[in-house]
């Protein structure tokens, strides 16, 4: 309990706490999922650059493997992700009635769906535009390629959700928790 309240006054006073809206229950929990999927992206390319990929998982998810800019770069988008899971979560009627610990698992389920799509909106095209010049794609082979962009998408975050699940849902259950525990201390406290 000690350590609880150590990590929700460190939040109020250091972190996502003092950002614009974080006084509203669904922006400030969607700064805690993005905290915590930023914690857990981190602790998953310190692992996969320390320990190797293969002793992790499989090798045939190969997206993960590669320098660490490139590894920062195909996981750029699942800290926006996580906020605007923890945002939906937190603000659709439905899903009002979960908090705590449940809310913070969904917000990592629904991040892995949000950030696939992040990545074929905004990444991909980015990396072809800057990086990947040399792909030898017309622009309509490139065109027809957008039409299978939902399978893709649905391959990168089943592969995302098969590797990372042990962290991030954990996280994501630790990050509900504190950031209900903080809801509720502020509101006993006015």
């Amino acid at each position: 309990m000690r350590l609880l309240r150590l990590l929700v006054t460190g939040c109020k006073q250091y972190g996502p706490g003092r950002l614009p809206y974080a006084y509203r229950q669904d922006v400030g929990a969607g700064y805690a999922m993005a905290t915590a999927t930023a914690v857990a992206t981190t602790i998953f390319i310190l692992l996969t650059q320390t320990v190797g990929i293969s002793s992790i998982m499989s090798s045939w998810y190969s997206a993960y493997s590669g320098s660490l800019s490139e590894q920062v770069v195909n996981m750029s988008t699942t800290v926006p992700a996580g906020f605007v899971a923890g945002v939906i979560v937190w603000r659709v009627p439905p899903l009002r009635t979960w908090r705590g610990i449940p809310a913070g698992v969904a917000a990592m389920l629904l991040m892995y769906p949000v950030s696939a799509l992040l990545d074929f909106a905004v990444v991909l095209p980015l990396k072809q535009v800057f990086f990947d010049s040399t792909t030898g794609l017309s622009p309509l082979e490139s065109v027809l390629l957008l039409g299978w962009t939902p399978y893709y998408m649905l391959i990168l975050g089943y592969a995302a959700l098969t590797t990372t699940f042990w962290l991030t849902l954990p996280l994501g259950a630790i990050g509900g928790h504190i950031y209900e525990y903080a809801q509720t201390e502020s509101t006993e406290s006015r």
